[in-house]
C-alpha cells in the first residue's frame, strides 16, 4: 500500500508516492523518538484505533493513558512499538486519526527537502527553484518535514 500525495507546484501537479510499508519502520519510528514524543497527538482517537488494530491490549491501554503528560503517554506508547507489524498499524492508526502528516515524516526517516524528492539530488536548492515569469514575484520554498508538506509562498 501506498501514500500519494498531489502537490501544486508552480502551475504543475506532482504526485509523490511515500511507501509506508518498509522494512525499516521499526527502525525508522526508534530513530525519530524524540521528534515523535513531541508531535503525535495520543488523545484524540489514536490510543482507542491502536486498540482497534489490536496493537495495544487493554491493559497498556490503560497504562499509556494513566501518565500524567502529552510527552510521557507518547514515550509510553512508543516503547510498546516493538514489532514491524504494530509499527505498520500505528501508520494506518495515525492516518485514521488525521496524523498523516506525522505518518508521512516516519516512512521519510525524518524528512527532507521536496526538491530532494522531486528532481534528485541535484544541488537545486528549494528556495532557488527557477519560475516562471509570470510567477517571478513569488519566492517559494517547499519542504518535507516536521509538517510533512509544507508550502510557503512569499510575495
Amino acid at each position: 500500500m501506498r501514500a500519494i500525495c498531489t502537490l501544486a507546484v508552480y502551475s504543475m501537479l506532482i504526485d509523490v508516492i511515500f511507501p509506508d510499508n518498509s522494512p525499516d519502520i521499526l527502525e525508522k519510528i526508534a530513530k525519530l523518538k524524540s521528534a515523535l514524543i513531541d508531535f503525535v497527538e495520543p488523545d484524540f482517537g489514536l490510543l482507542d484505533e491502536l486498540l482497534s488494530l489490536e496493537v495495544l491490549t487493554r491493559a497498556q491501554l490503560a497504562d499509556v493513558r494513566s501518565e500524567r503528560t502529552v510527552y510521557r503517554r507518547n514515550t509510553a506508547l512508543l516503547d510498546l512499538m516493538t514489532s514491524q507489524d504494530q509499527c505498520n498499524k500505528f501508520l494506518k492508526a495515525l492516518r485514521h486519526t488525521n496524523q498523516k502528516h506525522i505518518s508521512n515524516f516516519i516512512a521519510q526517516g525524518g524528512g527532507q527537502k521536496i526538491s530532494d524528492i522531486v528532481f534528485g539530488k541535484t544541488g537545486r536548492s528549494a528556495t532557488n527553484l527557477e519560475l516562471p515569469d509570470s510567477q517571478s514575484s513569488y519566492a517559494g520554498r517547499l519542504f518535507l518535514d516536521k509538517s510533512c508538506l509544507a508550502t510557503t509562498a512569499k510575495k
